[in-house]
């Protein structure tokens, strides 16, 4: 019971520092470097890591919109571990055959 709400509370934490992590990046997105992109990049990783509803909201976008499916499935061959993990777990299972993503 203890380890449970251990593993609940730093969820939430994880959560509320993905969404200062969001926050903070967004004004600085617009510098001519723009570190906000890495600091927002970072702060969704750990929301949609740590939140189903996250998840499903991205799965549902993914469903959505196709292009942004395409593109977060070209973006799982080229980012590192962890966040290439994050992103499979938010595919759909709307296209059978992965061969089809992968050609544009």
């Amino acid at each position: 019971m203890a380890q449970h709400l251990t593993l609940m509370a730093m969820s939430l934490i994880y959560q509320f520092v993905g969404v200062v992590l969001i926050l903070t990046g967004l004004p600085l997105f617009w510098t001519p470097i723009p570190v906000g992109l890495i600091l927002i990049a970072a702060g969704l990783a750990l929301i949609v890591s740590n939140s189903n509803r996250a998840r499903d909201g991205v799965r549902a976008l993914r469903c959505k919109h196709h292009r942004l499916d395409k593109w977060l499935c070209k973006a799982e061959r080229i980012v590192p571990h962890p966040f290439n993990r994050i992103l499979q777990q938010t595919e759909t299972d709307t296209v059978t055959d992965g061969w089809e993503r992968l050609r544009d």
